[in-house]
């Protein structure tokens, strides 16, 4: 494939972070493409809020560089992972572009409820050309966020879908023109559901649909789903090791297309490790073998119980976790915290108690794998 060739020598120079500091075209010269898409998706892990956008009403539009400057990295970037590792070169990266400093940005929601067990958050970036690019903000290191995302493995639309085809369609009657959306990880999710559902006038409006490693869809959510239409306007994309991705993902590998990643397995779910050549990401041709097996077991467990089933298996493991009181992952990091998540997980009856250990065994083992054998690679290559 094009670019295919040279791409494993150049992939430790090549990513997102090179190409926002080589690409200096305005998206008026160079309209957008996916790897932009990937640079928006991941922007809504910023918490804008932190700054003039906090104070902002929803159709106030503000350029990116002020909505982004003046504001301490660590409230900036928040609880979650994915800025945690990435989030200074990404962000001096994107400060330093000229091409995406002269957007702007508008209609910024956050909304996080352990009650509700609901984690949203979505911006719009408004392009020269007048199109209005959604981004949805996947999940965070919130353990109501996480859990969000197992509930979409029964419920039929968790609360963060039914928000996000709301801000579209609100969006969409603040702005007349052509309308974009996308996320990553659970964010890819909430665009396909969001232009899945909305309003038809509206759907009739989007022009792309970006779904970058997020999960499918336990129930199909409109008949739009399998409609040339909707195929035309999705793009799917997913690293080679692909395992959020592929949960819940039963559309042919025709639907979705797959990237080079420098990581492996979880590391490659940021869009930071996909590989990116001139100004597109490099094609492999299928998902690694490793990644499928985790996909197939998780699928497989969706596919063996009842939605019932899988809704007292996911509230008891949260329920475990939520013996430690906490709402982030890194709080329950304590010894008092696993303790209290042991004597919690003791009181699981026996049937729930196997299948977790039966699941962790299975993924387990691909992970333990995989870790020798680059191990291994990296012991030979010394």
């Amino acid at each position: 494939m094009a670019n295919e060739g040279s791409a494993k020598e150049q992939q430790g120079e090549r990513g997102i972070i090179q190409y926002l500091a080589r690409q200096r075209a305005s998206f008026t010269e160079k309209p957008l493409n996916d790897v932009d898409a990937a640079v928006l998706a991941f922007a809504t892990y910023f918490y804008f809020e932190k700054g003039c956008m906090g104070n902002a009403s929803p159709e106030q539009r503000v350029q990116l560089p002020v909505a982004l400057c003046g504001i301490p990295r660590a409230n900036l970037f928040g609880p979650g992972l994915l800025m945690r590792q990435d989030g200074d070169a990404f962000l001096a990266a994107l400060l330093e572009s000229s091409r995406f400093m002269e957007l702007e940005v508008g209609h910024y929601v956050a909304d996080l409820s352990s009650k509700r067990e609901k984690q949203f958050c979505a911006v719009t970036f408004y392009l020269p050309d007048g199109t209005a690019f959604l981004a949805y903000r996947g999940s965070d290191n919130s353990l109501a966020g996480w859990k969000e995302n197992l509930n979409l493995s029964f419920m039929e639309a968790v609360p963060s879908q039914l928000s996000a085809r709301d801000y579209l369609e609100e969006v969409a009657r603040d702005h007349d023109g052509p309308l974009m959306v996308g996320g990553h990880s659970k964010g890819g999710n909430l665009a396909e559901y969001a232009a899945l559902t909305c309003d038809e006038e509206v759907y009739k409006r989007v022009v792309k649909i970006y779904n970058l490693d997020g999960p499918g869809f336990a129930h199909v959510p409109s008949d739009r789903f399998t409609a040339k239409g909707y195929k035309a306007r999705l793009c799917k994309l997913v690293p080679e090791s692909s395992v959020f991705g592929m949960v819940m993902e039963e559309r042919p590998a025709s639907n979705y297309r797959i990237v080079e990643s420098e990581g492996y397995l979880i590391t490659q779910h940021s869009p930071m490790r996909w590989v990116v050549v001139d100004d597109d990401f490099v094609r492999v041709d299928k998902i690694s073998p490793d990644a499928a097996i985790i996909a197939k077991t998780i699928n497989s467990w969706c596919l063996t119980y009842q939605p019932e089933q899988r809704e007292l298996f996911v509230n008891a493991v949260f329920d475990i976790f939520g013996a430690s009181n906490a709402q982030y992952w890194n709080e329950s990091y304590d010894l008092q915290s696993w303790i209290k998540m042991f004597a919690a997980a003791a009181q699981l009856p026996a049937e729930i108690r196997n299948t977790v250990l039966s699941m962790l065994k299975d993924v387990a083992g691909v992970f333990g794998e995989e870790t020798i054998k680059r191990a291994r690679e990296v012991v030979g290559n010394q």
